[in-house]
């Protein structure tokens, strides 16, 4: 007893209790703001965590830049939605870079997986060039309206099926934004064969492109506006049989051109085409697709995370499938050509923003002596679920928090084991460093095993040295 009272009144004392205390509160996952106000989404203290993706680009002289481009990336997109890191259709993501107010775009899939793989598209990336996308998660007011970049040999494909034969009272909506305004031939929708069915597609018109609606051979077009670009833009092709207009064309729900074709009706396509969208389409994003006969959706794709999955990936082509959200099932399947040769991408460790106010600013320069912490210091390691520790310690704290965090849990349990420790060893020694070495102990272990963020080991170095250095000071006064 003595000795515990010898070590509360030390001068150190105060500040390993700091410590602990700071150490709960930042590591905990409601220690932002943001994730219990609310309040806004466009500050990194509305978020609870953030996750860095790092991308290098290595080619041979003289490779141009890459624009536009989709790197994939994995995720244990599974253990984020159960640790409550992201919400279940992963729409409380923003990925930025260099910034909030630069916003990219990310396609989320496969959300109950373990190796789920992300794609994240940057503006550009310049040979021998590294870009680090930050991507903040965890704030209720953040919608992501997700959507498939297309980047000149990507295809979305729905077999054949009879609700895809409409032949009058035709609605068709892409939700479209174009990346530049390069003239192009491209396919945004089509049910269409050897010029029978429907299709609405951009064209080039001898330098102009164009927005065409096309019934058999019949079109209805209107020239693209450059302020339309980078920008959503919701384009619909309708056809209703009338012996005036019938063909008609709009944009963000206005009519903008209204064609008479003098058909009776759309033929149905020789063949039994697949339902198309995004063939030759170049820096576009498609972020939804639907098709109605009159009132009733007869397919509708949204691109939503839980709702795409990868079957699989081989370096350059994915597989995958989206899910038709009508009662026709009429899953779209995505075919991607999207090389990663040359690429490095690294994946940080989820931690919490409040461990980390600072964001990554992209550089082209070249770092000659690296990280001198080697790797983040505000990050978490991946995190571990396995073995004898986590199943007979950890993942018991983990069911039984309750209101709090897990993480928050996990820095009261080994925080409190490591305190008893070091009191017993103080107690048997006499010596604060040693006491304070062995307390280390168990937040090092969680550490180490993604549980407790990895900032904390520097300072509780600083706390030791500065705890020797006081005795050291007693002892030559």
């Amino acid at each position: 007893m003595t000795r515990i009272k010898r070590f509360a009144r030390t001068k150190y004392w105060p500040a390993l209790a700091l410590f602990i205390a700071a150490l709960t509160i930042f590591i905990a996952d409601g220690a932002s703001p943001g994730c219990t106000a609310w309040a806004a989404d466009r500050l990194p203290s509305d978020y609870c965590y953030q996750m860095d993706v790092s991308i290098s680009y290595t080619a041979t002289p003289g490779s141009p830049a890459l624009e536009n481009y989709a790197y994939r990336f994995p995720v244990n997109a599974s253990g984020m939605t159960t640790a409550g890191q992201i919400n279940k259709q992963a729409w409380d993501i923003l990925p930025i870079l260099g910034s909030l107010s630069n916003e990219v775009d990310l396609v989320t899939q496969d959300l109950t997986s373990t190796t789920a793989g992300w794609w994240i598209q940057l503006p550009e990336l310049e040979r021998n060039q590294t870009k680090t996308t930050r991507l903040y998660m965890g704030s209720n007011e953040q919608r992501r309206n997700q959507g498939i970049l297309f980047t000149g040999a990507d295809t979305l494909a729905a077999t054949d099926a009879l609700p895809m034969d409409i032949t009058n009272n035709l609605t068709l909506e892409v939700e479209l934004e174009l990346l530049n305004s390069d003239v192009q031939d491209a396919t945004l929708a089509e049910h269409y064969s050897s010029n029978d069915g429907y299709q609405l597609s951009l064209i080039d018109d001898l330098g102009v492109m164009k927005v065409r609606a096309k019934a058999n051979s019949s079109t209805c077009d209107i020239a693209w506006d450059a302020s339309w670009t980078n920008s959503n833009q919701l384009f619909t092709m309708r056809f209703v049989a009338d012996p005036g207009n019938d063909l008609f064309l709009d944009r963000n729900g206005v009519n903008v051109a209204a064609c008479d074709t003098d058909l009776p009706a759309i033929t149905n396509p020789s063949g039994s085409p697949d339902f198309k969208s995004g063939t030759n389409l170049d820096n576009g994003i498609i972020r939804q697709v639907r098709l109605l006969d009159g009132t009733t959706v007869n397919a509708h794709w949204g691109f939503q995370g839980q709702d795409m999955a990868e079957t699989s990936w081989v370096d350059p082509t994915a597989i995958g499938t989206v899910q038709d959200y009508s009662s026709n099932n009429l899953d779209f399947t995505y075919t991607f050509n999207r090389s990663q040769t040359g690429l490095s991408i690294i994946v940080g460790a989820v931690g919490a923003v409040s461990t980390s106010a600072e964001i990554t600013i992209p550089s082209s320069e070249i770092s000659i002596i690296g990280n001198g912490f080697g790797g983040e210091i505000a990050a978490v390691p991946t995190e571990q679920e396995s073995g004898i520790l986590y199943t007979l310690f950890v993942k018991q704290i983990a069911n039984s928090t309750g209101a709090i965090p897990p993480q928050m849990g996990y820095a009261i349990a080994l925080g409190g084991l490591g305190m008893f420790l070091a009191v017993f060893v103080f107690m048997k020694t006499g010596f604060t460093p040693i006491a304070l070495a062995v307390g280390g102990v168990p937040p090092a272990i969680g550490m180490l095993n993604g549980w407790i963020p990895t900032w904390w080991m520097l300072l509780w170095a600083i706390l030791i040295v500065a705890s020797w250095f006081s005795i050291r000071h007693q002892e030559q006064a």
